[in-house]
């Protein structure tokens, strides 16, 4: 076995099969990038990663320790490790090309002083870039239609490779930079949702229609072994995997929690994850006298956060249209628990009926604390066969969409 990963790592050092270009990587929080990565390696196809810039390396653990290890290039900061790739300087016609599309998009954004510096960085980065995309690429493949995709499309003005988008959520709802002409040159635009593609298709007159397509993030549903819930004890032990954002509907989720408590009923609540909230939340939580029943663990890693869909009795998401447009496309830590067997509890927003159900799960409206305390309540006090079959219906479902072998076989077939 080790002696074939060599191999697969040889093949990856001098081919380019696909670029991933990406705003940071390995971004902790974007497990669904790595596992895509690798699942793309694994089924033989040489993948490099071309990054504005680096996080924290301890991401890429569940990657390398499989044996999977891209070459990876950064952009931004120190100068890059050379690379394997033949290709050579843009030439003076590629240049002009890039410096027309970059004209272009200062004029679409209106002279804007803060986006024309980010167009100009971003082309940039490109033509330092471009020398990393190796000769032979079939296609780049940008996840986040702003700065990833931006990026991409000027490398493929200056290499001629096409590019792809994987849009999620912010990057459509909250910051739509030069959005219209990254899906409008791509050769194939992916969402994570069906409401996504919906919204996608309809305000940018995406044509063919079958240029713009649903591909779901997915699990290796052998990292998620599932296995039937058990009664909840009292107190429910809740579970919240979110960033400590407006969009995730934390407030919300308190407010339920101390109705939910005011008719009589308890609950602990873990939050996994972090973000610029936590400071009003805490005052939050002590205003509603919560302080003792929601511990906030900050970020935690990935088999920590299985450790604790494991051990805990629901998982919850008051997800909202925050007040800038923001929303999630489709989290991935809801996938998670349904493909271990945790029962869930959500709010009816964007993407996420496309997973949960009133069948699997429970949804409530979003915004609506009374309502979120409601199911919270039915959940805890689910008969336990009926707990069962639901879980067992949201594993199913995950089986039959969000695995990420049909994401791979998606992607080799562009």
């Amino acid at each position: 076995m080790a002696g074939s990963w060599r191999r697969l790592q040889e093949v990856n050092a001098t081919q380019g099969d696909v670029v991933y270009v990406l705003r940071t990587y390995p971004e902790p929080s974007e497990t669904f990038i790595r596992r895509e990565i690798e699942g793309l390696i694994r089924a033989g196809t040489a993948v490099t990663i071309v990054a504005l810039e680096r996080v924290d390396p301890a991401g890429l653990v569940d990657v390398v320790s499989a044996g999977v290890a891209p070459p990876t290039h950064y952009l931004r900061g120190a100068l890059p490790a050379p690379s394997t790739a033949v290709r050579g300087r843009p030439g003076v016609g590629a240049l002009g090309r890039l410096l027309g599309a970059v004209a272009g998009d200062i004029a679409h954004l209106g002279a804007h002083p803060r986006r024309t510096a980010r167009c100009v960085r971003l082309a940039l980065y490109a033509i330092r870039g471009c020398r990393h995309v190796p000769e032979g690429s079939r296609r780049l493949h940008a996840h986040f239609a702003n700065d990833a995709a931006a990026l991409a499309r000027y490398l493929s003005i200056l290499t001629r490779v096409p590019y792809a988008i994987t849009a999620h959520a912010y990057d459509i709802y909250q910051d739509p930079f030069l959005l219209a002409r990254n899906l409008a040159s791509a050769m194939k635009v992916y969402s994570v949702s069906r409401s996504n593609v919906r919204y996608l298709r309809s305000t940018f007159d995406i044509e063919p229609e079958d240029r713009c397509a649903v591909l779901h993030c997915a699990v290796d549903l052998a990292d998620f072994p599932y296995r039937d819930p058990e009664p909840p004890p009292r107190p429910a032990r809740l579970l919240c995997v979110a960033r400590l954002i407006p969009k995730k509907g934390h407030a919300v989720l308190f407010e339920a929690l101390r109705q939910l408590r005011d008719r009589g009923a308890s609950a602990r609540l873990v939050l996994a994850g972090d973000g610029p909230l936590e400071t009003s939340l805490r005052a939050l939580a002590a205003e509603l006298g919560l302080d003792t029943s929601v511990d906030f663990l900050g970020g935690v890693p990935c088999d920590r956060v299985r450790e604790l869909m494991r051990n805990s009795d629901l998982v919850v998401l008051a997800s909202r249209v925050a007040d800038d447009g923001d929303r999630d496309g489709l989290p991935v830590a809801l996938i998670e628990a349904a493909a271990l067997g945790t029962p869930i509890v959500a709010t009816d927003v964007s993407g996420i009926p496309e997973l949960v159900t009133p069948e699997n799960g429970w949804l409530a409206a979003p915004d609506r604390a009374d309502l979120f305390a409601e199911v919270l309540r039915a959940a805890i006090d689910e008969p336990q066969e009926r707990r069962v079959a639901r879980a067992r219906l949201a594993r199913r479902a995950v089986e039959e969409e969000f695995a990420v072998e049909r994401q791979i076989e998606t992607l080799r077939s562009l």
